[in-house]
C-alpha cells in the first residue's frame, strides 16, 4: 500500500463525502481535452450547510504549492497544484478562492482554498487529480491515475 491521502473537502462530521464523478468516467466529454475520460475525482460541495457550494478545501497530503492559476471559464478555473513529499502531484480545481501561493509549503489537512464552480463546471465541486511520482504521460489521462485506493475512508 502506498502513501495515504485524505479527502480534500472538509465537511461536517455527520455528512459523508459524496463523489459526483469518478476517475475515467464520461470519455466523450473529455475527448476535447485529449483525454480518455475524467482525469480525477469530483467531490460534491453543495450541502445544507453550504447552499452556495463553498466549503474549505484542504491539502490531501503535505508538500509544496508548485502552481496556481485561473483558466477562466475553461479547464480547472481557479486551481492549484501541490507536489507532495513523495514526488507525486495533486491538482485541485474549480475553486472560488485560494489561500496559498506558489512556493508555499503546506501540511496534510491544511486549508488551501474555498471550493466553487469556476472553469468548465456544471455545479459547485472540487476536482482532485493525482499524478504518481513517476507518471506515464501516455496513459490517456495526461499522467493522472485513479487515487481512490490511496485515500483514507
Amino acid at each position: 500500500m502506498g502513501k495515504m491521502f485524505i479527502h480534500p473537502v472538509q465537511e461536517k462530521p455527520s455528512d459523508p463525502v459524496v463523489i459526483t464523478q469518478r476517475f475515467g468516467e464520461n470519455p466523450a466529454m473529455y475527448r476535447k481535452y485529449g483525454l480518455a475520460g475524467h482525469n480525477g475525482i469530483d467531490y460534491r460541495t453543495r450541502f445544507w450547510f453550504s447552499p452556495l457550494g463553498k466549503i474549505y478545501v484542504v491539502a490531501p497530503a503535505g508538500g509544496l504549492v508548485i502552481e496556481t492559476g485561473n483558466e477562466g471559464k475553461s479547464g480547472y478555473g481557479i486551481y492549484l497544484r501541490i507536489r507532495h513529499d513523495d514526488g507525486s502531484v495533486s491538482v485541485l480545481g474549480h475553486m472560488t478562492k485560494l489561500y496559498v501561493a506558489k512556493g508555499r509549503s503546506v501540511k496534510q489537512g491544511q486549508r488551501v482554498a474555498l471550493s466553487g464552480n469556476t472553469g468548465n463546471s456544471t455545479g459547485p465541486h472540487v476536482h482532485w487529480g493525482y499524478r504518481p511520482p513517476k507518471p506515464d504521460f501516455g496513459n490517456g489521462y495526461a499522467g493522472y491515475v485513479d487515487q481512490s485506493d490511496l485515500v483514507k475512508p
